[in-house]
């Protein structure tokens, strides 16, 4: 029951005293003066109120009680039939009276909550009278903020009048189709604010109303978001997450582990396909090189909710190794429960092998300075002790003494000095950076005598013969220090592999093949298996124990080979495991 107007104030106990009145000796005339209070109340509250329809059933007994044709001038015998029903009319009618005074206070104070959510509420809500050329006729506060416009400019005009008529096909055609289909849309708009030249895009229901009075009437409830800047926001993360998966390894995988979903790099560098990923969980790509107690604690911490981040290496379907920088991130549902795992990665297998090699040289150049340091400690005592011992041969000579085993034992000490000289020579060579040098005129043979000086106790402790067979000495132009690396990585490969057999042997054959010279490393192990031929000079592979090698001796190797215009191969023919080292000749 909703108000029109303020209404007159009835009171109750008046109409309970009316009622009273009824019991009084004087029916006739009392039946009489409160059937005439009846009406009257019932008119008032006719013109009062809206949707009174209990009033419609007690008007209909009063115009029952007004066809027995009670004045104030007829006093026939009144049956009490009659004045129960009057009696009954009357409280009615107090109970109406009553009802409505509660229902007004209601209205009220609903009239103000309503009025404060127009006030507040951050969203735009507006009304519009379809039947009045759509006029608003209601603008909330947050209509005015959203499109800038005070309520005195809006209210009793249409949208087209407040609005750039670029915007007047959308709000028709939404309008209309709200009207005739009489169910709600709910639309993305973009609005042309013409004041400031503004776009706004706005999430916008509208909703259809028909209300019942004297007429039917039709309006639209508008409620309008404006989303602008989460739609940018949107647009900026959308094109973020382009640019991650453009650049990176992406995969989401669920609670347990298993692959979910995959960007088109993970297939890339993986090798496989994305049918052969979907379902199994990242074992498919494990390389083996990390311990158990690695994913351990890496699954651990996220299953806890927290972030992981690593270097991992992997193996891809061909089996070959490579590294990724990795974070992992438990995405969480709304209790808080993990519900999938976010995993980004970036391949860092060229930075890892650059890494290592850094490190490597890093390594050599401390081994360089020490062995300057060594040189320059003991090359004074060493040139007094060559010195010394000329001098003594001399004197005996001067003295005619003739004693072979002296002489011998002197020329034993000269060879020992030459050694000691040649081999801190070799190593500040050995142990310098010669990336960036300038190549040189070498020989094959002094790279190669250089080389074992540094070995050759090591073969010596592991009882290995070593073989050389080199007849011709030939000219190369090259890097030394880097071919002289090349030898001895393989050297130390074979010492490696045949320490345990019980025939230990390697030989170092040079030959001519053409305008090539081929150096080749054999050992007594009996070959490398087929299976892994193919990956043994990719970077990482190793099939040492885990923490006695990088898997990067033989690629560095043969990387250093081909930067002196030469290469490095296995040889798959010989029955034992055999290396040729190629470089060119270098002719006068």
């Amino acid at each position: 029951m909703s108000l029109t107007e303020k209404s007159p104030e009835f009171n109750i106990d008046d109409i309970l005293k009316d009622l009273n009145k009824i019991k009084t000796n004087n029916k006739e005339l009392q039946i009489n003066i409160i059937t005439e209070k009846l009406i009257y109340y019932t008119n008032i509250l006719k013109e009062k109120y809206i949707y009174q329809n209990n009033l419609e059933n007690i008007y209909e007994i009063i115009q029952a009680i007004s066809a027995l044709n009670f004045k104030k001038n007829f006093t026939p015998n009144i049956d009490d039939t009659i004045i129960q029903k009057i009696t009954t009319g009357l409280n009615i009618l107090a109970k109406e009276l009553e009802i409505a005074v509660i229902s007004k206070n209601e209205l009220e104070w609903r009239d103000m909550i309503f009025e404060s959510i127009l006030e507040n509420i951050p969203i735009a809500l507006y009304l519009k009278d379809t039947q009045n050329n759509s006029q608003i006729i209601l603008w909330s506060k947050g209509a005015e903020t959203i499109f800038e416009l005070p309520r005195e400019e809006v209210l009793g005009k249409s949208s087209f009048e407040i609005l750039p008529h670029e915007n007047d096909k959308n709000y028709c055609f939404t309008d209309q189709k709200v009207i005739s289909e009489e169910k709600t849309i709910e639309i993305q708009e973009e609005i042309n604010l013409s004041k400031k030249n503004k776009k706004l895009i706005l999430r916008t229901r509208k909703i259809p109303l028909k209300i019942k009075h004297e007429k039917n009437q039709n309006f639209i409830l508008g409620i309008s978001e404006d989303i602008t800047k989460k739609i940018l926001v949107e647009k900026e993360l959308e094109e973020t997450i382009k640019a991650i998966e453009s650049s990176s390894i992406v995969a989401i995988t669920d609670s347990r582990g298993k692959i979910i979903s995959i960007n088109e790099n993970f297939c890339i560098i993986s090798g496989y396909e994305k049918e052969e990923l979907l379902g199994q969980d990242h074992r498919i790509i494990n390389s083996g090189y990390h311990s158990k107690e690695f994913f351990l604690s890496m699954w651990k911490t996220i299953s806890s909710g927290n972030i992981w981040s690593g270097e991992i290496q992997n193996k891809n379907k061909n089996g070959n190794f490579y590294w990724v920088q990795t974070v992992i991130t438990p995405i969480k549902d709304y209790d808080g429960k993990i519900q999938k795992y976010l995993s980004i990665r970036f391949d860092i297998t060229k930075q890892k092998e650059t890494q290592i090699k850094l490190f490597q040289n890093s390594k050599m150049a401390a081994l360089g300075e020490m062995a300057a340091g060594i040189s320059h400690e003991i090359n004074n005592p060493l040139a007094i002790i060559f010195s010394k011992s000329e001098l003594i041969k001399a004197k005996l000579k001067m003295k005619n003494i003739d004693d072979p085993n002296l002489i011998q034992d002197l020329n034993q000490i000269q060879s020992t000095v030459n050694r000691i000289v040649k081999i801190l020579k070799g190593l500040q060579s050995f142990s310098r950076n010669s990336e960036f040098d300038e190549m040189e005129i070498s020989t094959i043979l002094k790279i190669i005598e250089d080389t074992i000086s540094f070995c050759n106790e090591k073969f010596q402790n592991k009882n290995i013969e070593l073989r050389l067979n080199c007849l011709v000495d030939y000219k190369i132009k090259c890097r030394p220090s880097e071919i002289s690396q090349i030898i001895l990585n393989l050297l130390n490969n074979s010492i490696d592999a045949i320490s345990e057999l019980s025939e230990k042997w390697v030989e170092i054959d040079v030959s001519k093949n053409e305008n090539f010279l081929n150096v080749s490393i054999k050992d007594s192990g009996c070959g490398i298996p087929d299976e892994i031929v193919s990956r043994i000079m990719q970077p990482f592979f190793t099939t040492k124990e885990l923490g006695k090698g990088t898997g990067l001796g033989l690629s560095i190797s043969k990387g250093l080979a081909l930067s002196n215009n030469g290469d490095l191969t296995y040889k798959k023919t010989n029955k034992n495991t055999c290396f040729v080292l190629s470089i060119p000749i270098y002719n006068d």
